[in-house]
């Protein structure tokens, strides 16, 4: 009888970190998206949300406590900011979106995620993190709907602000085909010393 020293594969999720606008806000931005949707037909994938993504990566299940812990440390020294969009914007040909004004905060943000990039990735799985802060209304448009749906957005002005209390954690599991909520992470101001007192808590 021959043995193999085969290693089962270890289970990889999927997750996105998320800002996520107030609810009111999310549904003016859906009710935009659907007033379009009436001028010319798009297909599911073709559909953004009404949340903007910081970062999406896969990592190690059995490293997700570990990854939650971490990200809940450095969210937590970080103080709620203002966010604001303004009017729309194109990726020529193929996306239209919602821009953030740029912010310090904001900024700041983006720059602690991308400081925590070696947890963010299981191995030959490099992390994505948003160099353009945005809200994606349309993606990977053919070149006939972008030229029906751009006219109809260009000259309308939609200028909208909300606070930034925390960023939500995003889960897919392997054998699951829509994301969940893995945990919301509050931005607290607090110290330093706290964030790192409750790393040992």
């Amino acid at each position: 009888m021959q043995f193999t020293n085969t290693i089962p594969a270890l289970p990889v999720n999927d997750y996105q970190l998320i800002i996520r606008p107030a609810e009111a806000l999310r549904n003016r931005i859906e009710q935009v998206r659907q007033q379009l949707q009436q001028a010319i037909p798009v297909q599911p994938g073709q559909l953004g949300y009404n949340h903007m993504l910081i970062a999406t990566f896969k990592q190690f299940a059995q490293a997700e406590q570990r990854l939650c812990t971490r990200l809940r440390h450095i969210f937590s020294a970080l103080s709620p900011f203002k966010c604001a969009l303004h009017n729309f914007q194109v990726l020529p040909s193929h996306t239209i979106f919602m821009p953030l004004v740029p912010s310090t905060h904001l900024t700041q943000l983006i720059r602690q995620v991308r400081q925590q990039q070696y947890l963010l990735k299981a191995p030959r799985q490099d992390a994505f993190i948003t160099e353009l802060p945005k809200i994606v209304l349309f993606q990977k448009l053919q070149p006939g709907q972008f030229e029906t749906l751009w006219p109809m957005l260009a000259g309308r002005q939609l200028n909208r602000s909300w606070l930034v209390q925390d960023l939500l954690l995003l889960r897919k599991r392997p054998h699951e085909r829509h994301w969940q909520i893995l945990e919301s992470m509050p931005l607290l101001n607090m110290p330093v010393m706290a964030t790192q007192a409750s790393l040992f808590a």
